[in-house]
């Protein structure tokens, strides 16, 4: 039976590439991700140091979920589970730069499917914020109570979408050069 160890460990949405190198890290020293898990929560296999590389992709919604893995596998690529992050990895091959999207524009395809469940996210967070002013004037702790729920949510929202538009801004103007 192999031992497995749960850790958590939480990133934000814009934090993808620091969570790959946390994976690998760890694989290094034995652990290696056997599932990914909600809100910060993973599973590790104890086991040898490997040295594995780790993937990210977003997605909130895949359409033929078996194409979709059967491509990544097709490349090389073990899908580990997720919901709307999807976990890859496959062994390092020394200094060769692993990824799995190998051009810019599919990058940017990613980076653009988080901004808009965010953004989505955002709008409907702050029209919700909005309707609800007029109603809590008349009551006092509903208002509180609203807005110590709200206006965090919307700051979490509004800092994704800045910062993920900046990672795509990034990624454009890479791609000109």
């Amino acid at each position: 039976m192999k031992e497995i160890i749960n850790k958590r460990k939480w990133f934000w949405p814009w934090q993808d590439q620091e969570e790959e190198k946390w994976l690998e890290t760890l694989s290094k020293n034995g652990l290696h991700l056997s599932k990914p898990g909600l809100y910060g929560k993973y599973s590790f296999e104890v086991g040898q140091p490997k040295d594995y590389v780790y993937r990210l992709d977003f997605h909130s919604k895949i359409k033929d979920t078996e194409t979709y893995i059967q491509l990544f596998e097709d490349s090389g690529w073990e899908h580990l589970g997720g919901t709307t992050w999807q976990y890859f990895r496959k062994v390092s091959k020394g200094n060769d730069l692993t990824e799995i999207f190998t051009d810019n524009q599919s990058k940017i395809n990613k980076y653009e499917r988080i901004l808009a469940f965010y953004g989505g996210f955002l709008l409907i967070y702050f029209t919700l914020f909005i309707a609800l002013i007029g109603p809590r004037q008349r009551i006092p702790w509903l208002n509180l109570a609203l807005t110590l729920t709200y206006v965090p949510l919307l700051l979490i929202c509004s800092i994704s979408v800045i910062k993920i538009s900046k990672r795509i801004k990034e990624l454009k103007e890479g791609f000109k050069d």
